[in-house]
């Protein structure tokens, strides 16, 4: 995948946006603060699809959601239950 060029990795400005993402959503959405350090994985995420102008696919509506609230990125949520990983 390296030699395809299909890896993406965050940018040093994408750590400085997810910053004022969780900083809004501190602000805006205090319910979700409990929340925050297992989001910022997310917010990564999403700033990465959104920085190459990808979909974001994901059974995690809830969370991209509230992240995409804050900065839009193209998000398409699939139907069913959310999925865990399993370890």
């Amino acid at each position: 995948m390296e030699r395809t060029g299909r890896i993406v990795s965050p940018v040093f400005d994408d750590w400085i946006d997810a910053s004022d993402v969780v900083s809004a959503i501190e602000e805006r959405d205090g319910g979700w603060r409990s929340k925050l350090p297992a989001l910022l994985n997310d917010i990564m995420i999403s700033l990465c699809a959104r920085r190459i102008g990808a979909t974001l696919i994901t059974y995690n509506g809830e969370d991209f959601r509230l992240i995409r609230r804050h900065r839009e990125f193209s998000l398409r949520v699939l139907a069913g239950a959310r999925r865990e990983s399993r370890r």
